[in-house]
């Protein structure tokens, strides 16, 4: 038999469960005072113990004084219903084995859950701190969003990578350049004309029909010396040299055999030079050639581009002639070298003649 409130087993014809104290309904056949004596008893006859149940109300009415006793008489019966189940409990081992069983199993739960919480926020804290959840993204601030702030440079594997990427940028950079440098080389190679050479001929082997002869202008002829006759009408100024007389001609006057003097005139304009025309020496008389210096290397200057030519000793008009046309408004020639003369140290140059369009 058990109690319908808490479940807890009963004494056969117990009246009040001895744990929570309901009131247990009554077996069938049986009454409440039918457990305790005859039933030709009545409740309100039971006097209960000093201490125990409420006093009888005196000159009460008789169905008062009978509810009194009831209450009293339940109230005992509960008390010693209790009493009897705690030594029935004393007295029967199995039953108080069974109830610290149940009370032991509730415990051994409630330390095993209590074990399994520690262990998985044990687990939890170790997961997040393994893993870096809690460690702040450098890529990002404290409100969360991306920095733009560059990274520590003395991160480690970083620096390493940084440098690769500089080295690698470097040789970039520098090959680029060297690429640009060797293109505009090439470039400017392709751009630069092939240099000017020349070829010395008698005037006799070279055709110069369909060439200009420059005009030269008097008043610009100079020289770095000449040499003045006296008692005599032979002109040795600058301008002999350029004025298409071969009897006149221009003599230095310089100490030595005349290397270094020059003679030089601008012409009316600029002009494609292609050819150049010498009568070196002294070409008055054939023996004034022989007496006289003649000159052996002269530096023949057009605007800037010179050219150093080597003449041989013959009496007779030479022409140097250009690969490709040469633009000049002027001309200037220099003795580097002579023929040297007989009697006389005067260097002598009887005739230029400039040729092109």
């Amino acid at each position: 038999m058990f109690c319908s409130k808490c479940g807890a087993k009963l004494r056969d014809g117990a009246q009040f469960c001895s744990s929570c104290g309901k009131k247990i309904a009554g077996q069938p056949g049986n009454s409440i005072s039918g457990t305790l004596g005859p039933p030709s008893m009545k409740p309100q006859e039971h006097v209960p113990p000093q201490g125990q149940g409420a006093p009888l109300q005196r000159n009460a009415p008789p169905q008062a004084v009978q509810s009194q006793n009831q209450a009293a008489f339940e109230q005992n019966q509960m008390k010693r219903e209790q009493a009897a189940a705690a030594a029935e409990t004393w007295d029967n081992p199995a039953i108080s084995s069974e109830r610290g069983k149940k009370s032991g199993h509730s415990w051994v739960m409630a330390a095993a859950i209590f074990i399994l919480i520690l262990c998985g926020a044990g687990a939890g804290v170790l997961f997040y701190f393994i893993s870096g959840i809690g460690e702040p993204d450098p890529l990002k601030d404290s409100s969360g969003y991306e920095s733009m702030e560059p990274e520590d440079e003395n991160m480690p594997g970083e620096e390493t990578t940084k440098q690769g990427e500089e080295d690698d940028s470097s040789s970039d950079i520098k090959g680029e350049e060297t690429t640009a440098a060797e293109t505009a080389a090439a470039a400017e190679t392709a751009a630069a004309p092939e240099p000017v050479t020349f070829t010395v001929s008698r005037a006799s082997q070279v055709n110069l029909s369909g060439k200009v002869r420059a005009g030269m202008l008097r008043d610009t002829a100079v020289a770095s010396s000449y040499i003045v006759q006296s008692d005599t009408t032979i002109d040795n100024s600058p301008w002999s040299a350029f004025d298409g007389d071969i009897i006149t001609s221009w003599q230095e006057d310089a100490a030595g055999d005349g290397r270094g003097e020059y003679v030089g005139v601008s012409f009316d304009r600029e002009y494609q030079v292609e050819a150049v025309t010498f009568v070196l020496g002294n070409h008055r008389r054939d023996d004034l050639y022989i007496r006289n210096n003649v000159p052996k290397t002269l530096a023949i200057n057009l605007d800037g581009q010179i050219f150093d030519v080597t003449f041989p000793k013959e009496m007779l008009e030479q022409v140097v002639v250009f690969s490709r046309p040469v633009p000049a408004s002027s001309i200037r020639v220099t003795i580097q070298d002579v023929y040297p003369g007989t009697e006389y140290t005067d260097t002598v140059i009887a005739e230029i003649g400039v040729y092109g369009q």
